[in-house]
């Protein structure tokens, strides 16, 4: 999980605890870290990237995991404040698998996750 926001990141970690995902949650706090943590270690089953993030933002990171072999096919989640018809599209042209918007109901969001990425 790429996310920038403590706040977010406690809710997020909150909400997969809740679901009982018992997935190791490895976050990274700006898009290099995150592309440098993918490039180096081996591929994890699902990214989720904030789209707001310092260094680089969620679309560069997007374009880098596609342009890397080994991390072509990794589903990628786009969660964002944005609720912007075009960031979502854009989303979609650079190859992400979801998009959702930020929201109160992050448990929401981690069962269409589960359920749609982790099964």
């Amino acid at each position: 999980m790429a996310e920038d926001s403590p706040d977010d990141l406690f809710l997020l970690t909150r909400a997969f605890h809740k679901a009982g995902l018992d997935h190791l949650l490895l976050t990274a706090g700006d898009g290099e870290a995150a592309i440098h943590y993918l490039q180096s270690h081996p591929a994890p089953d699902l990214v989720v990237l904030d789209l707001k993030l310092p260094r680089l933002n969620g679309f560069e990171v997007l374009q880098q995991i596609r342009r890397t072999p080994k991390l072509k096919s990794l589903p990628v989640v786009m969660l964002s404040s944005s609720p912007v018809p075009e960031d979502k599209q854009r989303a979609k042209d650079l190859g992400a698998s979801d998009y959702f918007v930020k929201s109160a109901n992050l448990d929401s969001f981690v069962r269409q996750v589960d359920a749609r990425f982790m099964a």
